[in-house]
C-alpha cells in the first residue's frame, strides 16, 4: 500500500491495547466507547433515514477544536445526526477526551477509535481519504457517503453540505 503523507496533520494513531470492534452504544459527555471499523460500519447503518455527519478529530489537532462549536450548533439544529471519532489513545479516554467533551459541552456522541491498522480505518471512511484531521463525512438517509470534507469547518460550510441531502 502506498505511504500517505499529509502536509500539516498527518494521521498519528496509537494502537489499543484493545483493537477488537466495539458495538455502537450510547454515549455522551461522560460515556465515551471505543468504536472498531465493523462499529463504524454498523453506526453508519443504523442511521438510515436520516442524514449522518461522522466528524473524525483530536483533542491535540488545533482546527479541530477550533470547529467543535460549530459542529455543536449543527448538532443542536436537530436537522441532521452529528457523530464524533477520535483519534486520541483508547487509554486518555478518562484523562483527556472526556474532559475536553465537558468542557466544550458537546452535545452529539462521541467514540475513539480503537487500535488496529490505521489504512484500514482510513479507507473504510473513504478511499480517497488521506487520514488529516480534521475530515467530516456526510452520508444521506440511505447511508451512502455524499461527500468529504477535508480541514477546518464552518457552521455556514457544514450547512451548505448537508443540505441537499435533508429530507424535505
Amino acid at each position: 500500500m502506498p505511504v500517505r503523507i499529509v502536509a500539516a496533520f498527518m494521521l498519528v494513531l496509537s494502537v489499543s491495547r484493545n483493537p477488537a470492534a466495539a458495538a455502537p452504544g450510547p454515549t455522551g459527555k461522560d460515556s465515551v466507547s471505543v468504536i472498531g471499523i465493523a462499529g463504524v460500519q454498523e453506526l453508519i447503518g443504523r442511521h438510515h433515514g436520516e442524514v449522518l455527519v461522522v466528524n473524525v478529530w483530536a483533542t491535540w489537532c488545533v482546527p479541530c477544536v477550533e470547529e467543535i462549536p460549530d459542529l455543536n450548533s449543527l448538532s443542536r439544529e436537530g436537522h441532521v445526526r452529528v457523530v464524533g471519532i477520535s483519534i486520541d489513545d483508547p487509554a486518555d479516554i478518562p484523562s483527556k477526551v472526556v474532559p475536553f467533551l465537558r468542557k466544550h459541552a458537546v452535545p452529539y456522541p462521541v467514540f475513539v477509535k480503537a487500535g488496529g491498522n490505521d489504512e484500514d480505518f482510513i479507507n473504510a471512511l473513504n478511499r480517497d481519504w488521506t487520514g488529516a484531521v480534521p475530515a467530516t463525512f456526510i452520508y444521506d438517509g440511505t447511508g451512502t457517503q455524499r461527500k468529504m470534507l477535508v480541514g477546518k469547518q464552518t457552521y455556514a460550510s457544514l450547512q451548505r453540505a448537508v443540505e441537499p441531502f435533508r429530507a424535505r
